[in-house]
C-alpha cells in the first residue's frame, strides 16, 4: 500500500511544471480611488444660506423637443448695406478712426477724398512765372501807392486816389501769397488739389469692410466703405440634405456664439434655400434680433433647429450650470440641508430656460439654481 502511494505520489510531482510563475504585476495602480462626486463638498451655516438666498429645483425627466446644431454665418439682411465710392480720382485723407465694426450716424463724415487736378505741360514753370508776376505786380503797386500817398500829403491828387492804391497794393499782396502757396504745393505734388470732398455716410449702420486706406490714390468710382444696418440679421444655416425632412423649418431655433454661451432665438425667413452640391447642404435662412451688433456680417456661428417629434432627457434649469476654465459642465445637487456636492453634468442642449443633459443627477435630485456661482467661489477660495 505504501509503494503505492509513493508512486502516485512521483507521479504528481513529476507532472507538475517546476517553473510555475506568479501572474505578472498590473501595469498601474490606483491608489485609493475617489468617485468624483465625493472629491466637492460645501457646507454652509444656516445664516450664510440665508444670506445667499439660495433656491433649487428637481431635476425631471421629461419630454422636449428634438433639436439639432449646424453650423451657419450671419449675412446682412439683402438692401440694407450701401458702398460709399469715390466720385472723383483723388487721394484719400482721414478724419476719423475708421475702423471695421464701428457704428456711424447719418450724415457723418468718413472720409475726405481731394481730387487730382488734370496734369498740364511745364506746371512747374508755370508755377514760377505766377510767382515772378505777381512779385512784380507788387512792386509796382507798392512804388504807386507810396507816390500817390506823398503827392496826397502835398495837396496834388486826392485822398481818394491813395487810398485805391492802397487797396491795389493789399490785392496783389494778396495774390502774391496765393501764388507761393500754390507754387510750393505744385512743387511736392503737382496733382494734389487744394480742396477736400467730405464722404459722409448715407444712412446710419455698421462699418463691414474697408477697401482703401487714407492715403492711398484710388480711381473715380472705386469701392471705399461698406457700410450696413445689422439691427436686424440673417442666419444662413447649412443642414445635411438628407436631414430637411426632418426639420421643423416653421418652428424658431436659436444661434450661439462661438466661443460664449451667448445664446439668442432665431425665426424663420421666407427665403430661398440655397443648395450646395460640394458639401451636400442646403441653406435655411433664419433671423435675429442683433441690435447691440454682437452678430457681424461674415461671422461663424452655431445654429439650433428643431426637429419634428419629442424625445426625453434629464431637464434642469439653465441658471444651475456652472462652467469652469476648461469649459466643463457643473451642477451642486444637495440630499442633506446646508451641504452641497458639484457634480459633472454633459449637456446635449438649451431650450429656452431649460438645459437638456446626457448625462447628470438622477431624476428627482435636487439642483441649486439661486446661489450656485456663490458655492462655486466658496469652494475654490473666491471671496
Amino acid at each position: 500500500m505504501q509503494r503505492k502511494l509513493l508512486l502516485v505520489l512521483g507521479l504528481t510531482l513529476g507532472c507538475s511544471s517546476p517553473d510555475q510563475t506568479a501572474p505578472p504585476a498590473a501595469p498601474a495602480k490606483v491608489s485609493s480611488p475617489v468617485k468624483e462626486s465625493e472629491l466637492t463638498t460645501v457646507a454652509l451655516t444656516e445664516d450664510a444660506e440665508r444670506r445667499l438666498g439660495v433656491r433649487t429645483a428637481k431635476v425631471e425627466r421629461k419630454e422636449v423637443p428634438r433639436t439639432r446644431t449646424y453650423p451657419a454665418r450671419i449675412e446682412a439682411v439683402p438692401g440694407s448695406g450701401t458702398s460709399i465710392s469715390a466720385p472723383v480720382a483723388g487721394l484719400l485723407v482721414a478724419s476719423s478712426s475708421l475702423v471695421p465694426g464701428k457704428k456711424v450716424e447719418r450724415g457723418e463724415v468718413l472720409l475726405r477724398l481731394k481730387p487730382l487736378v488734370a496734369a498740364e505741360a511745364d506746371v512747374l514753370a508755370r508755377g514760377e512765372r505766377d510767382v515772378s508776376v505777381a512779385k512784380s505786380r507788387v512792386e509796382a503797386a507798392r512804388i504807386r501807392a507810396e507816390r500817390l500817398a506823398t503827392l496826397a500829403k502835398d495837396g496834388a491828387t486826392s485822398q481818394r486816389a491813395a487810398e485805391e492804391a492802397a487797396t491795389e497794393l493789399a490785392v496783389v499782396n494778396a495774390d502774391l501769397v496765393a501764388a507761393e502757396a500754390r507754387f510750393a504745393r505744385i512743387r511736392q505734388n503737382p496733382f494734389a488739389s487744394d480742396v477736400s470732398l467730405p464722404l459722409r455716410a448715407p444712412d446710419a449702420g455698421t462699418v463691414l469692410r474697408l477697401t482703401a486706406s487714407p492715403g492711398q490714390v484710388v480711381a473715380a468710382g472705386t469701392p471705399l466703405v461698406e457700410i450696413a444696418r445689422v439691427d436686424r440679421a440673417w442666419v444662413r444655416v447649412a443642414v445635411y440634405a438628407g436631414d430637411l425632412d426632418t426639420i421643423a423649418r416653421k418652428e424658431p431655433g436659436s444661434v450661439l456664439r462661438l466661443g460664449s454661451h451667448d445664446v439668442r432665438g432665431i425665426t424663420p425667413v421666407e427665403a430661398p434655400a440655397l443648395a450646395d452640391p460640394t458639401s451636400v447642404s442646403v441653406e435655411l435662412v433664419y433671423a435675429v434680433e442683433n441690435a447691440d451688433a454682437r452678430f457681424l456680417p461674415g461671422q461663424r456661428v452655431l445654429a439650433t433647429l428643431p426637429m419634428a417629434g419629442v424625445t426625453t432627457g434629464l431637464v434642469v434649469p439653465v441658471a444651475s450650470v456652472l462652467y469652469d476654465v476648461h469649459g466643463g459642465a457643473w451642477v451642486y445637487t444637495t440630499s442633506t440641508p446646508h451641504l452641497f456636492t458639484r457634480r459633472r453634468v454633459e449637456i446635449r442642449d438649451v431650450i429656452g430656460g431649460l438645459a437638456i443633459l446626457d448625462r447628470g443627477p438622477e431624476p428627482g435630485a435636487v439642483v441649486v439654481t439661486t446661489g450656485a456661482s456663490e458655492l462655486y467661489g466658496a469652494e475654490f477660495g473666491s471671496r
